[in-house]
């Protein structure tokens, strides 16, 4: 089921759904590359030990996570 929100800034367009499974790598290469820059500016809320892929695994299957598609690449925003 989609989410009817939608994103348009005029150079980009972005539309929200509910995450599934086939998104999963993606999601977690940008969680991955977002704890290391946070750890990098010394944030320490996320790290090696917090979030694991399985908690965004859980989110998907319980249908808690959206994820925003950029409507020009198919790909997530």
């Amino acid at each position: 089921m989609d989410i009817t929100e939608y994103y348009n800034d005029g150079k980009s367009a972005v539309n929200f759904r509910k995450a599934n499974s086939a998104d999963l790598d993606e999601i977690w290469a940008f969680v991955h590359t977002s704890i290391e820059k946070m750890i990098s500016e010394k944030i320490f809320q996320w790290d090696e030990i917090y979030p694991t892929r399985s908690d965004f695994e859980e989110d998907i299957r319980q249908g808690f996570l959206s994820v925003g598609v950029d409507e020009a690449t198919g790909k997530l925003a």
